[in-house]
């Protein structure tokens, strides 16, 4: 045997790469030092990439859904099981395009009340909206569902802009209410700074945007070699200690009581409700606004009035009354912003019943409660589907 040598001997050639890249790095330092020193201060800086953030399910995404604890902490009519959610290349829940050649095109645009992830699939009333339109018109619809958790109006407006126009429905139908009023309280404009809410994403050159976006390959790299893998050790992170992990979006501006401007709240509002009415007629949609069901009874329920002195009341000092009250007001400026415009108005705030069995907390439906608001909502879309069978004839 040949005599081995020692460490340095043994690693020669990792040590002069070791040590070619650090002289190489060095100079570059140094380089860089000579020419700020040589240039005007402040000639050259990279700037901040900004971008409008499209909120939307990831195009493609497939899993099987399970309320995590802290959803089901504030809920007394969810069923704590699989709920498969599937969203086809273009960002929409499915089941989403069914015919070659629709007849008749539905959209719907909102936030997590639209987007019913806890719901059957068969049962997202996005979907069987348009199962039960065609059944009686005869008509082959299409119905795409365009909702997202924490979405605002104002994204609402970006996904019409950008996704739901080019699908060229023949009606688009939008709910909003408890998302913009959150917005408006807290962050007083929809254009915020929040992370989590802002229309627009900035990145700023920084070392941590660096290792940012390390991470991020890092995860895509995961979830496309070991996904299963992945899968699972998500699930058990969220679905078991989901609780302690719960990201507060609004926490800088909780633990005191928050001044109401409700002018201006419905000023805000309302702007918005008439750009999407504008928005869809000028791209030839028939536009049609919902007010959106909950369970804020004058009496309320226990555990309704319990939940929101935990959520609402510990958040933002506002009672019961109070939030009740700004509630029923963004609903009635839905009805009101609609009567001027002579806009089809699907109001299941009044046509809804305020129980568990179709909501399990404010506001999110439970299978029982979309199918309940999908023979609603189809029932008031009828003349529309139907005068458009009259011109396909």
């Amino acid at each position: 045997m040949g005599r081995q040598g020692n460490w340095l001997e043994r690693h020669a050639k990792k040590i002069v790469f070791f040590l070619v890249v650090l002289i190489i790095g060095g100079m570059a330092l140094v380089t860089e030092k000579i020419l700020a020193y040589r240039a005007q201060p402040n000639i050259y800086y990279p700037g901040i990439k900004r971008f409008v953030k499209l909120r939307e399910s990831r195009p493609l995404y497939s899993d099987v859904l399970i309320p995590p604890p802290n959803t089901m902490e504030i809920s007394d009519s969810l069923v704590r099981k699989g709920y498969p959610f599937r969203i086809d290349d273009n960002g929409f829940i499915m089941p989403s395009k069914i015919h070659v050649k629709p007849q008749l095109t539905l959209a719907f645009l909102g936030g997590s009340t639209t987007e019913c992830a806890y719901v059957e699939e068969e049962n997202r009333f996005p979907y069987l909206v348009g199962r039960l339109v065609e059944k009686k018109t005869g008509l082959r619809t299409d119905s795409y569902n365009a909702g997202k958790a924490g979405n605002t109006s104002l994204h609402s407006l970006d996904v019409l802009l950008n996704k739901v126009i080019p699908v060229k429905p023949d009606v688009a139908i939008m709910m909003h209410n408890v998302n913009d009023l959150a917005v408006l309280i807290f962050e007083k404009t929809f254009w915020t700074k929040n992370p989590y809410r802002s229309p627009l994403v900035e990145i700023k050159p920084s070392f941590k945007t660096a290792m940012k976006s390390i991470e991020e390959s890092f995860h895509i790299m995961r979830d496309l070699y070991i996904p299963h893998l992945s899968r699972q050790l998500k699930s058990f992170y969220h679905y078991t200690i989901g609780k302690s992990v719960k990201t507060d979006e609004f926490k800088q501006a909780r633990g005191h009581k928050i001044p109401v401007d409700k002018h201006r709240l419905v000023s805000e509002f309302s702007m918005n409700l008439q750009m999407f009415i504008d928005i869809s007629r000028a791209r030839k949609i028939t536009p049609v606004l919902m007010t959106m069901a909950n369970r804020l009874k004058d009496d309320p329920d226990p555990f309704i009035l319990s939940l929101e002195r935990k959520t609402v009341e510990t958040g933002t000092g506002l009672n019961y009354k109070d939030f009740k009250e700004l509630v029923d007001l963004f609903n009635q400026t839905i009805r009101e912003v609609a009567a001027a415009n002579n806009v089809l108005v699907i109001d299941l705030d009044r046509k809804v019943p305020k129980e568990k069995e179709l909501m399990y907390d404010f506001v999110h439906l439970n299978d029982a409660g979309s199918k309940y608001v999908s023979d609603i909502i189809a029932a008031e879309l009828y003349p529309i589907a139907s005068s458009l069978k009259m011109q396909h004839h």
